[in-house]
């Protein structure tokens, strides 16, 4: 009798699901009881202890699923867009993913107490993420107010769901996916190429691992090295490493001007393929990432993709206090002028469709010289043309070379001028 009261998310997820599916259930190896009752010989479970171990992975991809349950791990793996990918590879035309999560305020009220990092993954986020892996929002579902399971607190959360909006305050959370009916297989992706423009300057140290960590995304693929005026050699190290890997198209540019933003309007112009891809080139950033944005570019989810680095925890060497507030503050104001939502806005991943980006070249101006890094040049010129912008998750790591350019005061400053002259125009174009 006791265990009618006992609800717990096993529950919900049984009653979401019906019984004649085959399920695929991602969780922790002590879920595994609560998930048993829902195994049968067309189910079964991944532990997200093997979630990241790619030949593990594999073993899975070969069989699709009507139903695809992640429970409580995505604001646990250090590879969000792994996981993704996977999902969307075992899915089919009809399946759901459904996604239950510790709600936020659940979560940063534990981290209080437990000291406990999570991944920054609200509906907002988890619905940019997933359109870019062929997954639309069907609805959200949100339970229990008080998150205790016994017969008592069973009555008061039943009393508590009647309360409109009360569920504000609820600690569990279900968000329903469906396969996007437009779907490209990645085999039937169109053989579109790629530029991945890098952008150094003083960088010596780092260019061999980048020419060797950058993956084999496309048939057709070159990489451009800006080269900005360093003193440490860099240009003729990348001269080096040109003749060093002949199979490789590596095109070396030197920058006539100076600056991050003009060093970006540099290789994009001088890209030769379809997909236009932005990496800089301090090592902080993972080349496996760049092969999600090309996927997004060339299924057209999107006409210009951000990475989001604050979808995971970051510590002060990753991205200091100061640094992180300040992304956060222009993130939200940029998405009040917007109208559409970003959480980063100074990402060392971009990727931008080529004929997008020949259509905007004439705005690269727009808003005057004031702008160090071209980010925020990038975001408002998209969205004056109204382009479509989305975000992928990328990892993020402390710089393993040299110090970071970016001068917070001087460059906050500056910063902080375009907002305000952009917010202005944005905000007062018809008047």
């Amino acid at each position: 009798m006791l265990n009618i009261y006992k609800k717990n998310y096993s529950d919900y997820v049984n009653f979401l699901c019906n019984k004649n599916y085959s399920k695929i259930i991602f969780c922790q190896k002590s879920e595994e009881n609560n998930y048993k009752n829902l195994i049968d010989k067309n189910s079964s479970i991944f532990y997200i202890e093997n979630i990241e171990n790619e030949d593990l992975v594999r073993t899975i991809a070969h069989k699709k699923y009507d139903i695809i349950i992640a429970s409580k791990i995505l604001t646990n793996i250090k590879k969000i867009n792994l996981f993704l990918d996977v999902v969307r590879k075992i899915s089919n035309h009809n399946s759901r993913f459904i996604i239950f999560n510790k709600s936020f305020l659940y979560l940063s009220i534990l981290s209080l107490f437990k000291n406990r990092k999570f991944n920054w993954l609200n509906t907002n986020e988890l619905k940019t993420y997933l359109e870019n892996f062929q997954f639309i929002f069907v609805r959200k579902l949100k339970t229990k107010i008080i998150p205790i399971n016994n017969i008592f607190f069973h009555y008061i959360n039943v009393l508590l769901s009647f309360i409109p909006f009360l569920d504000l305050l609820s600690s569990e959370e279900f968000v329903i996916f469906k396969k996007s009916t437009d779907v490209v297989e990645p085999d039937e992706l169109p053989n579109k190429g790629i530029t991945i423009c890098i952008t150094v300057k003083n960088e010596k140290a780092i260019i061999e691992t980048l020419i060797n960590q950058i993956p084999k995304i496309s048939n057709k693929q070159e990489i451009i090295f800006i080269e900005g005026g360093s003193t440490d050699g860099t240009y003729q190290e990348i001269q080096r490493l040109i003749e060093k890997n002949p199979s490789k198209i590596i095109k070396l540019i030197k920058q006539k001007t100076i600056g991050q933003k003009e060093a970006i309007k540099t290789g994009f112009d001088n890209a030769s393929h379809d997909v236009i891809a932005l990496f800089e080139g301090d090592g902080t950033c993972d080349p496996n990432d760049l092969k999600y944005f090309y996927n997004s570019i060339v299924e057209k989810k999107a006409d210009y993709i951000q990475g989001t680095r604050l979808a995971y925890p970051l510590n002060t060497k990753q991205m200091p206090l100061l640094n992180k507030l300040g992304n956060i503050f222009y993130a939200i104001w940029f998405t009040w002028i917007l109208g559409q939502r970003v959480t980063d806005v100074l990402s060392g991943i971009k990727a931008i469709n080529k004929n997008v980006y020949l259509k905007i070249a004439n705005d690269w101006e727009y808003f005057g010289k004031d702008d160090p890094f071209g980010d925020f040049e990038l975001l408002f010129i998209i969205t004056k043309n109204c382009f479509k912008i989305s975000e992928i998750p990328i990892s993020y790591y402390p710089r393993p070379f040299g110090e970071t350019k970016t001068k917070v005061l001087l460059h906050g400053f500056k910063l902080l001028k375009i907002m305000i002259k952009s917010h202005i125009n944005f905000k007062n174009f018809n008047k």
